[in-house]
C-alpha cells in the first residue's frame, strides 16, 4: 500500500521517512507510538499516541539501548583489540 502527503507546502526532507515508518507499522499490531524530534532552535517536540507512563520508560529504554549500539558499532575494533589479560596493577596500589 502507498502512502501519500498532500499539502500547499513544500516537501521536507523527513517526509519519506515519516512515510516509510507508516508502511512499516502497518504490518505491525501496532498498541502505542512515541515521536520525538528535535528543532534547529533547541527544542524538543513530542507526541504520543495511546501510550501510558511506562510505554513511556520502556521507550526511553529502547532509544538508550540504539545508542549504545551505535557506540559500540564506531568503537568495535577498539574492543576488539583490547588484551584478554586484566590490567596490571597501579603502582602502590595492592
Amino acid at each position: 500500500m502507498s502512502y501519500a502527503l498532500i499539502s500547499n507546502k513544500q516537501p521536507v526532507e523527513y517526509e519519506s521517512f515519516m512515510l516509510e515508518a507508516l508502511e512499516n507499522l502497518r504490518k505491525c499490531n501496532v498498541i502505542s507510538i512515541a515521536v520525538v524530534a528535535f528543532t534547529k532552535e533547541g527544542e524538543t517536540q513530542t507526541g504520543y499516541w495511546q501510550m501510558n507512563m511506562a510505554e513511556k520508560e520502556h521507550a526511553a529504554a529502547e532509544i538508550r539501548y540504539d545508542a549504545m549500539d551505535d557506540f559500540i558499532k564506531a568503537n568495535i575494533n577498539r574492543y576488539r583489540n583490547l588484551p584478554d589479560e586484566p590490567d596490571e596493577e597501579i603502582e602502590g596500589e595492592e
